[in-house]
């Protein structure tokens, strides 16, 4: 007889995860995914219409031949008990879901419940992991599969992948390489686990680090140009698709979506100064230069940085700060 499982997911790293297990529970008798469990729709854009999480977004236009049920509590610490008694999982997957998950889900199921966390835990344990391996510099990430447990991304390790970095990777291009990475390694977990085929190994404590979704923010992204070369570019890349890097040009925000470090330009310049030449952009760093190659002032559109020279026609000592 199939298990039962609970799909958790709201975002769009989910989503792979969400195809691969529904290929699989389509293509055997082994598992049946009885419902989705994914946050409420919220208001979002000017008109602050609802818009729900993509994951269901995917899901609503991809048909429900199974009659997977979807579940959206607006608290689920006060909707779980309701849920796990209607569809009594024997399996909970959370990949990507958004929310704090209660005792009693990780508890009543006969399998228990199982996380997709993108980092090679126990380093980066907490809500923006990809955002913390670009920004610390790592040169390797990957994804885990843990057993879940009641302290936040400290269960034990069921199945764990690398992956390298590229030096150029954007959160937001690392979130697509680790979301299918975690879809190929979501099947095969699952069908060990019900072949009684795992080795959960137990994290080592003094090995963990931590990110916090405070780390996530538009005050966070302000750009300090006395810091070195290196990490200005991890907190551009970082911060790519949110909240991205900026800095003040002329007393507007100006977005910094794309640079890289270069040797074209030359000369004492304090830390925040920009010179041009070749109609390019640099900006000097603590130990070098950067090239704005995609920028956007705040309201209008991204433009090369051999635009913005050619529309703002820079002047000398002029700084970003």
């Amino acid at each position: 007889m199939p298990i039962n499982i609970l799909f958790c997911g709201s975002g769009e790293f989910c989503i792979k995860p969400f195809m691969a297990l529904r290929a699989m529970c389509s293509q055997s008798e082994s598992c049946h995914i009885a419902a989705i469990l994914s946050q409420a729709a919220k208001p979002a854009g000017r008109g602050q219409q609802l818009l729900e999480p993509p994951l269901l977004q995917h899901f609503q236009t991809s048909g429900n031949p199974e009659n997977i049920r979807i579940f959206q509590p607006a608290k689920l610490s006060q909707g779980a008990n309701e849920i796990m008694t209607a569809i009594n999982p024997d399996l909970i997957v959370v990949v990507d879901y958004g929310e704090f998950i209660p005792d009693l889900m990780l508890q009543q199921p006969r399998f228990g419940a199982i996380n997709i966390h993108p980092s090679l835990l126990p380093r980066w344990r907490g809500a923006i992991p990809i955002q913390a391996t670009i920004l610390a510099g790592d040169s390797m990430t990957g994804v885990t599969i843990q057993q879940m447990a009641a302290k936040m991304d400290a269960g034990p390790i069921l199945r764990q992948q690398s992956l390298e970095i590229s030096p150029t990777a954007t959160a937001f291009r690392l979130s697509a390489e680790l979301s299918t990475l975690a879809a190929t390694m979501l099947p095969d977990t699952i069908n060990a686990m019900l072949a009684g085929a795992t080795d959960p190994q137990t994290q080592n404590e003094t090995l963990a680090t931590y990110c916090y979704q405070d780390d996530l923010t538009k005050d966070k992204a302000h750009i300090n140009w006395d810091a070195p070369t290196l990490q200005i570019l991890n907190q551009i890349r970082a911060y790519i698709p949110y909240p991205i890097a900026w800095s003040l040009f002329r007393g507007s925000r100006l977005l910094i979506h794309q640079a890289s470090a270069s040797t074209q330009a030359s000369g004492p310049e304090l830390p925040g100064e920009l010179v041009h030449a070749n109609n390019q952009v640099f900006v000097r760093a603590q130990d070098g230069w950067l090239q704005l190659q995609i920028v956007q002032m705040a309201g209008k559109k991204q433009i090369s940085g051999q635009q913005f020279v050619a529309g703002y026609q820079l002047q000398a000592k002029e700084f970003l700060s």
